[in-house]
């Protein structure tokens, strides 16, 4: 619910100064009702004077150009060295069917941590056209890793499309299907059985084996 994710700030202006404050719209564009939003402000010890009073106005628009996936969740990959060892790939799509539009991608704002990379970096699309681009990830340490693409169109600087990257660097180990193994109990001489599932995560080459336990002899027989 919205009232848990709310919070109160106090924020504390020096005599003649001023202090700005960001605000992001995120809408789905299916929903492309207008919305009205009244700032919360209240002065400390007075409370809500209509001097402060303020009201904000936003609805959707439709987007140039769309994206699927929307955003892009790599899988866990191990590190290895060999740089982006994982690759997705993406369509961008133009929602004009009247006009191209060409797209751009900054490279140096994707490759400055040398774990993302993208080709091709910009094109342009046809009216109602789409292109095909490859997202490539590769850790080089262990970890999680977020980033925000922003594609720019037609040469301009604002109003970018955003496009969320996520995933993880691992070290190779090895996984199991359950964290414990429960063996039912039978009567003597009679063999109780359970099964698990070893997954390989980042090994190239693995080659198990297995000992046999003996935990204790059977009584012998009257």
């Amino acid at each position: 619910p919205e009232a848990e994710l709310s919070k109160n700030y106090k924020i504390g202006i020096p005599a003649g100064e001023k202090f700005g404050l960001l605000l992001k719209f995120t809408r789905d564009i299916s929903q492309s009702d207008k919305r009205e939003i009244l700032l919360p402000i209240e002065m400390k010890g007075v409370g809500k004077i209509p001097e402060l009073k303020r009201y904000v106005y936003a609805a959707p628009i439709e987007p140039k150009i769309t994206l699927n996936p929307e955003r892009l969740e790599f899988e866990d990959k191990v590190f290895t060295g060999k740089p982006f060892n994982t690759i997705k790939e993406i369509t961008i799509m133009n929602m004009k069917p009247e006009v191209s539009i060409k797209w751009k991608i900054k490279r140096e704002q994707v490759e400055d941590d040398g774990i993302w990379a993208i080709n091709p970096y910009e094109g342009v699309l046809e009216p109602g056209g789409t292109m095909m681009a490859r997202v490539m990830f590769g850790p080089n340490k262990q970890g999680e890793f977020n980033k925000t693409v922003f594609i720019y169109m037609d040469d301009k600087e604002e109003d970018p499309l955003e496009f969320p990257l996520k995933g993880k660097g691992t070290t190779p180990k090895l996984l199991y299907d359950k964290n414990e193994i429960i063996i039912p109990p039978v009567p003597l001489k009679i063999e109780s059985r359970s099964l698990f599932k070893v997954r390989n995560s980042g090994y190239e080459n693995l080659d198990l084996s297995n000992h046999k336990f003996k935990f204790f002899d059977y009584p012998p027989d009257p």
